[in-house]
């Protein structure tokens, strides 16, 4: 675990305008999230460098025989996660990093079958990738979307269409503003 911690302050440092960053309330959120729900396969749209996954791992790290997909359609961010992420990955975890965009990839041969899916992606494509993936997800699993309050005016049609097909979801109004949806 040091070394997630280590390098998860690394990225911190990162220029955030190139290598965006969830904050660390989300961060835990989602960590905690994975430990109380015993969730053990998670997916991740929209990776970056790395960060977020650190958080994810951590979660991860106790719950068994584990695994974590992760996105990323930016070439020189995925390959600094791979980097990353590979160097500090625990043994019980299965790491995969996926060069692609989503909902693209998703409509391909793909696994879609998750307990935690964290979306931080394009944002006028949110609705389309939790369609996706929502109707896939796992019994009691959650969805969790960042940047809701941050980019009000963008996510503002997914609120609308979480609200008009009677989808139950928290907003959570700490870091960015997050909507989790939790299926049950």
């Amino acid at each position: 675990m040091n070394n997630l911690l280590k390098l998860r302050e690394n990225l911190k440092k990162l220029p955030f305008d190139n290598f965006w960053q969830i904050g660390e309330t989300t961060g835990s959120f989602l960590r905690d999230l994975i430990i109380e729900n015993s969730y053990t396969s998670v997916l991740e749209v929209g990776t970056s460098s790395g960060y977020s996954a650190t958080w994810l791992l951590e979660g991860l790290q106790n719950q068994g025989v584990s695994s974590l997909t992760c996105i990323e359609s930016h070439k020189e961010r995925h390959e600094l996660a791979t980097q990353n992420l590979t160097s500090v990955c625990p043994d019980n975890v299965s790491l995969n990093i996926v060069l692609s965009h989503a909902p693209e990839c998703f409509k391909s041969d793909f696994d879609l079958k998750y307990d935690l899916v964290f979306i931080d992606a394009t944002k006028r494509q949110t609705i389309e990738i939790f369609e996706l993936l929502y109707t896939n997800l796992n019994q009691g699993g959650s969805i969790v979307v960042d940047n809701v309050l941050s980019h009000l005016e963008k996510m503002q049609p997914f609120l609308d269409y979480l609200k008009n097909n009677n989808i139950k979801f928290d907003l959570h109004q700490f870091d960015a503003g997050v909507v989790h949806v939790k299926k049950d």
